[in-house]
């Protein structure tokens, strides 16, 4: 597909009525080389199957502890993080049961590592998760998706694992509730 029907394409796809693209959402990752998962809810308008725009919240859903001095005490404590992120999904092929796209979100949150009810080394952090999707969808609303991305930290290196910048990869059963509503 030449650039221009690339544009024209997503151009055309905004010319549809939205219809509401709510998502539950899991991906796969590591973090101090534990394998992790980030959930996420994804609220946004579906343009035709071709174009997704929207909002999501994600945050750490596995458990990473580390061990850290805090007044002279060794601690141990867990890593809690969430992010906001604005997200664009374009779905290059859409055949049958079939779908292909390319998902981009850049994302805007805080960390910090917990001990008791202290929080420590809080920070703000960026990040930038390019990923390709696939999906087979066994019903209209519950699809089996697969994927491979990578999440790149842009900013907030201090106290976040130096391995965060990490590959992503995406296996699961896809429940489509806005399937189930419109």
């Amino acid at each position: 597909m030449a650039q221009s029907d690339f544009i024209d394409s997503i151009r055309t796809s905004f010319s549809y009525k939205p219809k509401v693209d709510l998502r539950f959402d899991t991906r796969n990752s590591f973090i101090t080389n534990l394998r992790v998962r980030i959930l996420g809810v994804k609220i946004g308008l579906d343009y035709n199957r071709k174009s997704r725009i929207g909002l999501s919240y994600n945050w750490l859903g596995s458990d990473i502890n580390q061990t850290f001095i805090h007044d002279s005490d060794v601690v141990n404590t867990e890593l809690k993080l969430w992010y906001v992120s604005p997200y664009f999904e374009y779905t290059f092929y859409n055949q049958k049961k079939w779908e292909l796209s390319t998902l981009l979100s850049f994302g805007l949150g805080r960390s910090k590592y917990k001990f008791e009810d202290i929080a420590l080394r809080n920070q703000t952090f960026a990040i930038y998760e390019p990923y390709m999707l696939g999906q087979y969808s066994l019903l209209k609303w519950l699809g089996l998706s697969f994927g491979v991305g990578y999440r790149l930290l842009l900013h907030g290196h201090q106290y976040l694992p130096k391995n965060f910048s990490t590959p992503i990869y995406v296996l699961k059963l896809k429940l489509i509730p806005g399937q189930l509503i419109l």
